[in-house]
């Protein structure tokens, strides 16, 4: 998928829009019809493509669907390629069923599209049986709450904490059920002194729906990820987080930690692979430290330790 400038592209001048329609009745057992449309016009030609979903298995008879497994009709001959992440997709006797999403992407970066995003995923919100969503939602501030924003999951690792962030459609808002998609990562290093950090916000795979939703409301996105959330909110990502004894400490203090650990186990410097390993051991390095990372810095460190005087 090539990505076009400014007035550069072409202009989409109706739609994209969704309607009602009975589908091609394809005999497979990987997909099931939606009898959806989604429809559009350029100056030159207009555009009809059935949707469909995919199967979680052949004995599914559950009509709740997600974004990600909505497909759309191999047959009809699309105006523009694009990119899409071969896992989605469903391979047929009728030809490969691609994701609709990925179309999506697709379609605003190839055309001028004069409706957002997020006015056109209302529309198939209020058409598809999507499903009540129990996810636990972590207190956003007033200024995420009116973009349509929550919490979709916390997670930690090693040095960082990070939340997912998602954008819920009206529907969503006031039933739980409706379209609740992915847009933005909120990612935080929590410093030594016990706070969270400022945090900054990290935008995931291009090909998937969360990309123009983060284009579109990134500009009313706060500088810092940490203003997204409440006080509330900020402490419970912090209770996601493990305080390691290096969590708790400054750069600074973080070397000298390290330097001393070093003049105290000073047998290991001729063997540095040991020596990362012990330092790693006593958690001097994050989890996600490779002990190759570790070695390249020892030199300077060992060095250090020769000639620091008790």
């Amino acid at each position: 998928m090539n990505s076009k400038c400014g007035r550069g592209r072409p202009e989409l001048t109706i739609g994209p829009l969704f309607r009602r329609q009975s589908a091609p009745n394809y005999n497979s057992q990987k997909i099931r019809q939606l009898d959806v449309s989604i429809e559009m016009a350029t100056p030159e030609e207009s555009i009809v493509i059935p949707l469909f979903r995919r199967e979680i298995n052949d004995q599914d008879d559950d009509p709740y669907i997600t974004m990600s497994q909505l497909l759309i009709d191999p047959v009809v001959e699309l105006p523009f390629s694009f990119k899409y992440q071969p896992f989605f997709g469903v391979e047929t006797g009728q030809g490969t069923f691609v994701p609709f999403e990925s179309f999506l992407v697709g379609l605003y970066e190839h055309f001028r599209v004069l409706r957002s995003i997020t006015v056109v995923l209302e529309e198939l919100s209020n058409l598809v049986d999507f499903p009540k969503d129990a996810k636990h939602l972590c207190p956003l501030a007033a200024m995420g709450t009116e973009l349509g924003l929550a919490t979709m999951s916390i997670y930690s690792y090693g040095r960082t904490v990070s939340a997912e962030i998602g954008w819920r459609s009206l529907e969503h808002r006031k039933t739980g059920k409706g379209l609740f998609e992915f847009c933005c990562f909120a990612d935080f290093r929590p410093v030594a002194d016990g706070t969270l950090g400022k945090g900054k916000f990290n935008h995931g795979r291009e090909m998937r729906i969360g990309h123009l939703l983060y284009q579109q409301l990134r500009k009313r996105l706060p500088k810092h990820a940490s203003e997204l959330f409440t006080e509330e909110g900020r402490c419970e990502l912090l209770s996601h987080f493990e305080w390691t004894p290096l969590a708790r400490m400054t750069s600074e203090q973080a070397r000298h930690a390290r330097v001393k650990f070093i003049k105290e186990n000073d047998a290991l410097m001729a063997n540095p692979r040991a020596l990362a390993q012990a330092l790693k051991a006593a958690q001097l390095y994050a989890p996600s430290s490779t002990l190759w990372q570790i070695e390249r810095g020892l030199s300077a460190l060992i060095d250090e330790a020769k000639h620091t005087v008790s």
